[in-house]
């Protein structure tokens, strides 16, 4: 707090303190960049782990339209159609 008093009301400069900002900064930011690498990651090992298909709404669509027409019936719309 002091050193933002004494740099907007006195008009003095501290000497090291742009230094200390800037390499702040660049930690802050490589921590950043860490967790978004990191949850991606996480993302992707939970989808892994819910072990679902990625077609099943087209599976089920067709395998619903294969019994309707072996049954001689009109195959059910979805409502996606």
């Amino acid at each position: 707090m002091q050193i933002l008093i004494e740099t907007f009301v006195f008009g003095e400069s501290v000497p090291g303190y742009p230094s200390m900002v800037v390499g702040l900064m660049v930690l802050g930011g490589v921590q950043l960049i860490m967790i978004g690498i990191m949850g991606e990651y996480i993302g992707k090992i939970l989808s892994e782990l819910k072990a679902r298909p990625v077609y099943f709404v087209a599976e089920h669509t067709l395998k619903t339209a294969e019994t309707a027409g072996a049954s001689g019936e009109a195959p059910a719309r979805s409502a996606a159609e």
